[in-house]
């Protein structure tokens, strides 16, 4: 058969002249419908599964060509069939291919051209599909194309970037999996032929090109995309080829100089292992002693290294070779190639000094961000290498850790990465330990010190003291000289004492003589210099460890900064240092964990990133590794707060998605919860539970599979003793019906017997058991309504059993606790209520409308939808029915405080109250002002009854926002609540309302502002997440920040804020005002309120003025305003604040610093005359400028007096023309009295 080639372009397949394979002609398939292309090819695929070498048949052949070529048009369905296809097959083929010619005596078809032209032929397809894709957008989702959001289709969308790994691990099978040496003998000579390498290295640098693409790919494909790489520049000598591509992809595209640096650093990295695990590929090479296989492995590794190093040479010299002038014309491609540099240097620093010399001579160039990066370059390399050398000594090693602790504050972006960077490598190159623990180096310490003393006295003992005479006459001569004495007696007693002195020195010099020369000690002394080297080695590890530990809390607050570089290298720094064991990097790990939800997909991989490699075992599904796997996720909900579950539940839906969470470890987790395992208590088997329940979210298979374990050990008797581990089984059960709502347990079934026996029947005998009945009673209610077919009816009698138990009491006291669950039950099911209503009724208006239009509801129609559930809500939920009969009592509870003084009684009470509010508007209305006078009130109201009313007054807003409005003042009141809880409650409620646009942004946001001082840091970290999610919104801070100053700047807020406080707000807040135009707007906005303000708020507002960055255009604003401030500047802080506007602002402008610094001097003399100076004009200038200016509005005024003398005859004019038009028109004179 004729050898398929593999073309420069796809299209030449198409032309007869090209000299290639002929592409028959498009049989249409990819016009028919989306079943019947899915059908062919799923017929293609079961041809390929049976025989992969069918491939060289023309017919399948041509219409695969054709599907890919026209992949564009194609549906969603057909495009994930088409990936598949091709994937599966090209590694199957690989897979039967290589056991074929591993085989002693190889299959026939096995080395010929038939196999090798059907290789050629998947990897042009493969090639092919990437071209198609990454050039017309085609791999796009019809879902992500589309301009508008469209409702979530219940079938899963087409994405291309969850595709790209598949098709990324067929181009490993088809070059790392297999050996070199089977290729040299299917191609019969040492490589293969440049086409069939071409278009896999083309292949994945189209990947690196497509920023969307390559974003989206996990870091395990990005892993295989490298060490592709690695054997297409190691053992096919592509360096050269992969030199000119990298260099194109730099001068092209800004997102690549980090991706590129890396995929060099992973080429350069060493093999785990030196010896070559295909030396029992080929035949020819099985039976090579173990000496010729060490040598071999030798020179690989040596040709390896300098495979490596010649690209990374190329590269460079390339650099080298770019014109100044060039790189100082292109300045988009010179800052991507000096990123390029820097990203180099602290990936490969040795390979990237060793060539450095090629591009000293930019050093004189024009382009100062390549002069910048080379340096940067050079610096960096050279204090990697000191580092990973360990060649610097342990005296400067404190000093020099301190050192880049104390730039992580810094205020350059730039400093605080390479203070991370140092402290990183120094960390990373560590000489004293895997694991950095501070107490097993202070015992250590201890233990040395305590030995360092016993050998010390054995081998140094202390000299004797001078006889006590020699002190007295040695003080005494001491005072005759002072005194200038000079009589023989004292003579002699200083003599006296010198000479005993001598004489105590020279004993103890010859006894350290004799013990030196005693063979005896010389163990003690050899011991002692140990001792004393091991002892300054320790300590300098304790040291070191304690200044990491200081560095941890400052990188932890970077995870909150606005720069996305500086959250991810605190997140890769707080990664190392948990992987060496610090135990103060622990609340850092778990903050780093709440950045699941950034918006930022970086920061969201770079979380995942760090997890996977801290708590997860990819790749290894040994019981080994999933037992590890299941004991860390254990240890993450130890202690976990409700964010930091629901942050884990995200992080475990991810894992388990991209594979990190194989169903391995969900059977360890099976055993641990059903106590199969010895040693397992109710907290681990909890543990176990909860981390069970966030897979079942994430892939409901891994619940339905152990029904029955999950409800016999999860509703039994344990789970009425311990409710806790009720609510988190009714939580997978919620989360199994999520999978299909339509299938329901009918009334009278023993799963939902367990459920309302779990709610009716928990006894209430301690307080542990009261505490987690709430949340466990929550769930098992919406387990009824998502597994029930009738929840209504389940619901009616479980609320009838509790209000029996609570009135039956014939003439005893009401129980406290069993009322609060009577209202606590009744309460959520009034919500629950609500919720199925809608549900049911969309469900049947849906199919209502299907039925008899055969299309969606319009408008109108879903407008009246609404009013119909709104008047139903009003008249059947709380009103004239079993829920109804509890308002009233609900309300008589909350007016009564006193008489019903149990606070878990008195909370659930109101909660209720507020519920039945969020269903009814009616209800809502009628109790509004009950509910804040409530809220208000500070005595008598427990604090954890005003913190879950703020709470509910949130979703009160949400759900009738125009009610709640008028009363939005008392919300913003709880900020100044002495109970941390409630402010922090309210500070949450209104973070939501706001930034949901449900509450308008008023001058009561000052309160919040305040919150950035609290003392509680929960609270002020909570306000400055705030007011960074509200930055984010086009203007919002800028439209704010003149009120809020204004409202900041009185007596009453000034006295809760100290001294300082204003500035440290104003500081934050303006560092949100970015753009130029706002900057301006400000100035005279700020200018406008000076004039005519009080001291305090003329301070305040000058400090306000110098936090703005200055443009000449924005000083000059400040400078035609003087006559705002010109009364002000007398006041020494209002000086000093407009004194430090000159170094704000912009170079561009030395000009005009110069003037406004007059400008300030002359207002400060009491000088008036400075139109000069602010217009930069001459007196003759101003005078002719004015005269101008005089001329031109006399000219205006006579303009506009001409054209109102125009306008008045004109309307003379028209209405003598319409009195005579009209026909019915009498003069005066002749009308008839």
């Amino acid at each position: 058969m004729t050898e398929f080639a593999i073309p420069p372009h796809f299209e030449d397949l198409l032309e007869a002249d090209k000299g290639y394979y002929v592409v028959g002609p498009s049989s249409g398939l990819h016009r028919s419908s989306a079943e019947v292309v899915h059908e062919a090819v799923e017929g293609i695929l079961l041809q390929l599964e049976s025989d992969p070498w069918a491939l060289a048949s023309p017919e399948l052949f041509d219409t695969l060509f054709h599907l890919v070529y026209r992949f564009s048009v194609l549906d969603d369905t057909v495009k994930a069939a088409v990936v598949d296809l091709l994937v599966g097959t090209v590694q199957k083929f690989v897979v039967a291919w290589q056991s074929g010619a591993k085989m002693p005596e190889p299959p026939a078809n096995i080395f010929t051209v038939s196999s090798r032209s059907v290789l050629k032929q998947y990897v042009f397809l493969l090639h092919m599909l990437i071209m198609v894709v990454e050039k017309d957008g085609s791999g796009m989702s019809l879902a992500a194309a589309g301009g508008k959001k469209k409702k979530k289709s219940k079938a899963k969308s087409y994405s291309w970037s969850g595709k790209v790994p598949f098709v990324v691990a067929a181009f490993s099978a088809v070059l790392v999996d297999v050996s070199p040496a089977l290729y040299t003998r299917l191609w019969n000579m040492p490589l293969p032929e440049e086409e069939f390498i071409t278009a896999i290295s083309r292949s994945l640098f189209l990947l690196f090109e497509s920023h969307t693409t390559f974003k989206a790919l996990p870091s395990t494909c990005v892993d295989t995309i490298h060490a592709i790489f690695k054997v297409l520049i190691v053992s096919y000598r592509r360096g050269m080829a992969a030199s000119t591509s990298i260099m194109h992809l730099l001068h092209n595209h800004e997102h690549l100089p980090g991706p590129l640096a890396q995929l060099l650093g992973a080429i350069a990295a060493p093999e785990p292992s030196a010896a070559s695990a295909d030396a029992g590929d080929d035949d020819d090479e099985a039976h090579k002693p173990a000496g010729e296989d060490e040598s071999a492995a030798a020179d690989d590794s040596g040709a390896a290294s300098n495979e490596v190093r010649a690209l990374v040479e190329d590269i460079l010299r390339d650099i080298g070779k770019t014109s100044p002038q060039q790189l100082a014309v292109d300045s988009a491609g010179t800052k991507n190639l000096a990123a390029f540099l820097v990203a180099l240097a602290e990936t490969v620093p040795r390979l990237a000094l060793s060539s450095v010399a090629v591009l000293i001579h930019h050093l004189e160039g024009e382009a100062y961000i390549m002069r910048n990066a080379i340096i940067s370059m050079m610096g960096h390399c050279t204090w990697s290498i000191i580092v990973e050398a360990r060649a610097l000594p342990l005296a400067r090693l404190h000093a020099l850790s301190k050192a880049a602790v104390g730039r992580l504050a810094d205020k350059a972006s730039i400093v605080r990465r390479s203070a991370i960077g140092l402290l990183k490598e120094l960390l990373l190159n560590n000489p004293f330990a895997g694991q950095l623990r501070l107490d097993v180096f202070e015992a250590k310490r201890a233990s040395l010190e305590s030995r360092h003393a016993e050998l010390v006295a054995l081998v140094r003992p202390p000299a004797p003291k001078a006889p006590a005479a020699s002190a007295d006459t040695g003080e005494a001569g001491s005072q005759a000289g002072s005194e200038a004495e000079s009589d023989d007696e004292s003579e002699a007693a200083v003599a006296a004492a010198v000479a005993a002195a001598v004489d105590a020195a020279e004993a103890a010099a010859k006894a350290q003589a004799a013990r030196d020369e005693d063979s005896s000690l010389q163990g003690a002394r050899d011991e002692l210099e140990q001792v004393e080297a091991e002892l300054v080695f320790v300590r300098a590890g304790a040291s070191f460890i304690k200044v990491i530990s200081r560095a941890v809390p400052v990188v932890t607050q970077l995870l909150s900064s606005k720069t996305t570089m500086d959250v991810l290298q605190a997140i890769d720094f707080l990664t190392v240092v948990s992987s060496f064991g610090l135990e103060a990097v622990a609340d850092g790990v778990a903050r780093v964990l709440t950045l699941i939800w950034s918006k930022e997909e970086s920061i969201r991989n770079a979380v995942l990133d760090a997890y996977r490699t801290l708590y997860f075992a990819p790749g290894d599904k040994s019981f080994g590794a999933s037992a590890t796997v299941a004991r860390n996720l254990m240890e993450l909900t130890r202690d976990a707060s409700v964010a930091q579950l629901t942050s884990l539940e995200e992080m475990v839906r991810y894992m388990r998605h991209d594979g990190s969470l194989p169903p391995q470890v969900d059977n360890v987790l099976w055993e641990l919860f059903s106590g199969h395992v010895e040693g397992v208590g109710p907290e681990q088997s909890l543990a176990a539970l909860q981390i069970l329940c966030m897979v079942g979210k994430a892939d409901p298979v891994a619940i339905a599979c152990k029904l029955d374990l999950l409800v016999k050990h999860g509703l039994g008797e344990q789970a009425r003793a311990t409710p806790i581990l009720a609510r988190w089984t009714c939580e997978a059960l919620q989360a199994l019906a999520a999978v299909d709502s339509t299938a329901k347990v009918p009334s009278g079934h023993p799963l939902l017997k367990q459920l309302e026996r779990l709610v009716v029947a928990t006894p209430d005998f301690d307080e542990t058991v009261n505490g987690q009945w709430y949340p466990a009673a929550e769930q098992a209610i919406g387990a009824l309504f998502a597994l029930a077919a009738a929840p209504e009816i389940e619901v009616e009698l479980l609320i009838r059993v509790l209000a029996h138990a609570v009135f039956s009491t014939e003439g005893r006291e009401v129980s406290s606790e069993k009322l609060a669950r009577l209202f606590f039950v009744v309460g959520h099911v009034a919500l629950k209520m609500l919720v199925y209503m809608e549900e049911e009724h969309r469900t049947y208006a849906k199919a209502a409308a299907a039925a008899t239009l055969g299309m969606a509801a319009s408008p109108a129609t879903q407008e009246a939808h609404a009013e119909y559930l709104a008047k139903l809500a009003e008249s059947a939920l709380v009103n004239n029915n079993l829920l109804g009969s509890f308002g009233p009592l609900l309300v008589h509870v909350a007016l009564h405080r006193s008489q019903y003084d149990n606070v878990t009684l008195q909370s659930h009470a109101l909660l209720a109250l507020t519920k039945f509010m969020c269903v009814s508007r009616t209800f809502c209305e009628a109790n509004l002002r009950l509910l804040f006078s409530i809220l208000n009130a500070t005595e008598g109201v427990a604090p954890v009854v005003r913190a879950n009313l703020v709470v509910a007054v949130g979703d009160l807003a949400f759900r009738f926002p125009n009610e709640v409005e008028p009363w939005t003042e008392h919300i913003y009141a709880r900020l100044r609540d002495d109970d941390i809880v409630v402010r922090q409650n309210t500070l949450m409620v209104l973070t939501h309302l706001i930034l949901n646009d449900m509450v308008k942004v008023k001058g009561q946001i000052a309160e919040i502002a305040l919150c950035l001082l609290d003392e509680v840091k929960t609270i002020s970290d909570l306000a400055h997440t705030f007011f960074f999610e509200l930055g984010r919104k086009a203007n919002t801070i800028y439209n704010i920040l003149p009120d809020t100053i204004s409202q900041l700047s009185t007596a009453a807020m000034a006295a809760r804020m100290g001294e300082t406080g204003f500035k440290t707000i104003m500081s934050y807040l303006f560092s949100f005002v970015a753009k130029d135009k706002h900057q301006e707007s400000l100035v005279v906005k700020l200018c406008q309120r000076l004039q005519g303000c009080d001291a305090l708020n003329a301070r305040n507002f000058a400090f306000c003025l110098s936090l703005l960055s200055y443009s000449g255009r924005s000083l000059g604003k400040l400078m035609e305003h003087h006559k705002a401030y010109h009364d002000k500047l007398f006041d020494p802080q209002v000086e000093a604040s407009f004194r430090s506007i000159s170094s704000r602002t912009k170079r561009t402008a030395k000009d005009m610093v110069v003037r406004f610094d007059a400008l300030v001097d002359k207002l400060l003399a009491g000088e008036t005359d400075v139109e000069s100076l602010v217009t930069g004009l001459t007196p003759a200038d101003v005078i002719a400028r004015d005269q101008e200016n005089a001329a031109k509005a006399s000219k205006k005024a006579a303009r506009a007096k001409a054209r109102k003398v125009a306008a008045k005859k004109e309307r003379a004019r028209r209405s003598r023309r319409a009195m005579t038009d009209d026909d019915d028109y009498t003069p005066l004179a002749e009308c008839q009295v």
